[in-house]
């Protein structure tokens, strides 16, 4: 069932892991394949015919990871208020706010290029002072023997 040209993502250790069981609920790896490669409406029509547990992990899968959060909007859209409280915790009203417009949701995470702030990369240690320029003078030779006194 999935589009012609979606792109099949492969999956990590990471998502095998999370998939492992939550609450003896569990979603297939290949099952996420099939959902992620698969066009949205697909992916939809996937996620509905799950019962609504495996959806809820689907979706909070899918939310976690940026490249799928549309995804996870999508299918939280068709959780209840009771199963977003139960997988999401404290931040169901959140997704539960986005899920009821997933584009408006992520178009506002997307700004343009001419907005964009590049950060510069600071290169900051931790528990160093910051080296000060020393000047011969400044520093401790030892005893004079063996040196010339410079005139």
């Amino acid at each position: 069932m999935a589009a012609p040209n979606a792109e099949v993502l492969p999956m990590t250790n990471v998502a095998r892991s999370y998939l492992a069981r939550k609450d003896d609920v569990s979603v297939s790896s290949e099952l996420i394949e099939e959902v992620t490669s698969s066009g949205p409406a697909d992916a939809i029509t996937v996620a509905s015919s799950l019962p609504e547990a495996q959806r809820a992990m689907l979706a909070q899968f899918c939310y976690g990871r940026r490249h799928l959060r549309h995804l996870g909007l999508l299918i939280a859209g068709t959780l209840s208020k009771q199963t977003l409280m139960n997988t999401f915790g404290g931040a169901w009203e959140v997704i539960y706010k986005q899920a009821q417009d997933p584009e408006k949701t992520l178009a506002s995470e997307k700004r343009p290029a001419s907005e964009q702030v590049k950060r510069s990369i600071s290169l900051a240690t931790v528990g160093q002072a910051p080296v000060s320029s020393v000047e011969e003078d400044d520093l401790d030779l030892g005893d004079d023997e063996g040196h010339e006194a410079e005139a």
